[in-house]
Parts: structure tokens; C-alpha cells; sequence
């Protein structure tokens, strides 16, 4: 399959339509995420969700997710090796509850230094 084989990029997708799926990733030949999104959006199980790179160029992309009823939340930041920001995407049900696996929120990391300050 090549970059530019659209076909056997989102015939891929749905291979297994008896089972929905908790994480999409789109990062393929951009003319072709919406498509993508499509079939993402429609096969995407409760409390899962879809990452969306480049999400500022595929403007399409982003509204098919948003016109299924997906929640859009953005990331921005200068990408790896180049002097330009670029965006990912996050998109989920609005029902997505984030789960916290300790009693902090964000989580410490083992690189931190200092611990959370008393009553901030």
C-alpha cells in the first residue's frame, strides 16, 4: 500500500466491523483523514477516542469528528526539528471520563523535584 492508495487505507479500517475500538489514530496522507474520521467516528467504542495529528491542516477532518458529536480539544506546540508550531487533536464523547490512577491530578512525575505545595 502506498501513501496514495486512499482505497486500501480506509477499506482497512472497518475490516473488523463486529467490534468497536477504543483508540484511533489518524496520521496518514492528509487529503484522505476525513475519510478516515468517517469510519473512525462510526466505529469507535463507548468511552474511547480518536488522536488527530495535524489537526490544524485538516480542517475537514476536524468538522466530520465535531459533526459526529465528538468533543474536540486541541494541542499545540512547536514540532520536533522544525521552527513551527503545528496542532493534535483529541476527540471523544462528551460521556469520556478521564480516570486518575493516583491521588494526584496531574501525576507526579519521578523527575519532579519539588512536591505539590500545601494547600494550592
Amino acid at each position: 500500500m502506498t501513501s496514495l492508495d486512499v482505497e486500501a487505507e480506509i477499506d482497512a479500517l472497518p475490516l473488523r466491523t463486529d467490534k468497536q475500538h477504543d483508540i484511533f489514530v489518524i496520521d496518514n496522507n492528509g487529503p484522505f483523514r476525513w475519510r478516515c474520521a468517517e469510519v473512525a467516528s462510526s466505529n469507535l467504542a463507548p468511552g474511547g477516542f480518536i488522536i488527530l495529528d495535524n489537526s490544524d491542516q485538516c480542517q475537514k477532518a476536524c468538522a466530520v469528528l465535531r459533526d459526529a458529536g465528538l468533543v474536540q480539544i486541541d494541542f499545540t506546540g512547536f514540532a520536533p526539528g522544525g521552527g513551527y508550531a503545528q496542532s493534535t487533536s483529541i476527540f471523544f464523547r462528551e460521556s469520556f471520563r478521564f480516570r486518575s490512577r493516583g491521588i494526584y491530578r496531574p501525576e507526579l512525575s519521578p523527575a519532579q523535584a519539588n512536591r505539590p505545595w500545601q494547600d494550592c
